[in-house]
């Protein structure tokens, strides 16, 4: 599977970013957050990632 760069992210993804609430139900249930405790690896820290870019 080929991974997305920032330079071709689909334009429908991008409403999709303000779609997450950060009530943080999804911390439990992701591996990547599990094994490392941190916020940042976290959908929700993805996401504040994300958006930190595409509104720069």
């Amino acid at each position: 599977m080929a991974g997305r760069s920032l330079n071709n992210i689909d334009a429908s993804t991008i409403p999709a970013l303000k779609d997450c609430v950060h009530c943080g139900l999804c911390l439990p249930e992701c591996p990547t957050y599990f094994a490392s405790g941190r916020e940042a690896e976290s959908p929700r820290g993805r996401i504040a990632a994300l958006r930190a870019v595409v509104e720069s």
